[in-house]
């Protein structure tokens, strides 16, 4: 019996010697934080709205968009916080096209053991078409829903929305909306790309679509191109805009 178990042991011996030696296996480290663009930003613009060329000068104090350079970043998280958009045109001057107080964006997709929510809140003054025209209006915007890793850079969203909107062409000053958007986040090689399709009618009988596509290209650390194409449909309007960008993170 000893003699079998001696012969069986040499044998699985033998066999186990046969394998080649496992090497250990280097899991890619993330970029640290501080190897990240820098938080706050200045951006320079030109494009072409319903038919009107536009000059843009924009300032975010900080802190990072879905589509900035991901490196250093966690992937679909935006927070920005204090974000302006100066705009010039031959038609009205210089003018306020966006301020941001904050717009924070989280996209967490689901899997076969967590459901996450993600979410997102913006507020600020904006303008927007309104009676016949662009005005500068305030609101609160937000929703949630759910996102789903589509390929290996890939991630959808759906969104059920919200909006409190105040102008002076409403039927009252203050108006709520509800809406839903759905869209799609690509991180690639050279740069980020989303796709959001977005809608909303207010309790006053206002509707409103938009299709908008943004693709930054990374150039540097602290520099980028962003590529901006943006189609807005409403009762008795459609309009397009396009935009050009350079991008100075500092």
């Amino acid at each position: 019996r000893e003699e079998v178990a001696a012969r069986k042991s040499y044998q699985l011996l033998s066999k186990i010697n046969r394998y080649p030696v496992g090497t250990e296996q280097l899991l890619p480290r993330p970029v640290r934080p501080e190897k990240s663009h820098h938080s706050k930003q200045l951006a320079l613009k030109a494009g072409e709205r319903d038919g009107a060329g536009y000059t843009e000068f924009g300032f975010r104090m900080s802190f990072h968009s879905l589509e900035d350079n991901e490196l250093g970043f966690l992937r679909g998280a935006q927070i920005n916080i204090a974000s302006m958009r100066l705009r010039h045109n031959e038609e009205e001057g210089l003018f306020l096209q966006q301020l941001d107080f904050a717009d924070i964006f989280s996209l967490t997709p689901r899997t076969t053991f967590f459901d996450p929510l993600s979410w997102r809140i913006r507020g600020g003054l904006e303008r927007a078409y309104r009676d016949k025209k662009d005005r500068l209006v305030a609101h609160i915007s937000g929703g949630g829903g759910y996102a789903w890793n589509l390929t290996k850079g890939g991630m959808v969203y759906t969104l059920l929305t919200g909006r409190l909107e105040g102008n002076s062409v409403f039927k009252n000053s203050v108006e709520p909306a509800l809406g839903a958007a759905a869209g799609f986040l690509l991180h690639n090689d050279f740069g980020t790309g989303r796709l959001e399709l977005r809608g909303e009618k207010f309790t006053g009988g206002t509707e409103s679509t938009q299709l908008e596509y943004e693709q930054n290209l990374v150039l540097a650390r602290d520099h980028a191109i962003k590529v901006s194409f943006k189609r807005e449909w409403y009762s008795h309007k459609q309009l397009s805009e396009v935009g050009l960008s350079y991008q100075f993170y500092f």
